[in-house]
């Protein structure tokens, strides 16, 4: 199943408070309610807190940089292996 804004205008956010990690900005969330409907009634519902962001990368100089939140924060990485990220982070600055 997919969903998108075009589809399901629900989904469309103006102006959204963004999540910040720990130390960077508030971790703003949103209630999130998810109901699956059949003829029948209601077969599923969750609820839980979710938060947006936008997240993007490049690898300037084969050095991996992640903004969070169009640039607020800028990860440098000395390696592309998001699994060891933590182990391998050259610096963490807010731009």
């Amino acid at each position: 199943m997919k969903l998108n804004p075009a589809t399901h205008p629900v989904l469309h956010f103006i102006n959204p408070k963004l999540w910040w990690p720990k130390g960077y900005g508030e971790p703003n969330l949103y209630n999130v309610e998810l109901v699956f409907k059949t003829d029948a009634g209601i077969s599923d519902k969750k609820e839980f807190k979710s938060g947006i962001r936008k997240m993007t990368f490049d690898e300037t100089n084969q050095i991996l940089n992640i903004y969070i939140n169009a640039g607020g924060l800028l990860v440098v990485a000395a390696t592309g292996v998001f699994r060891n990220l933590t182990s391998n982070i050259a610096a963490v600055n807010t731009i």
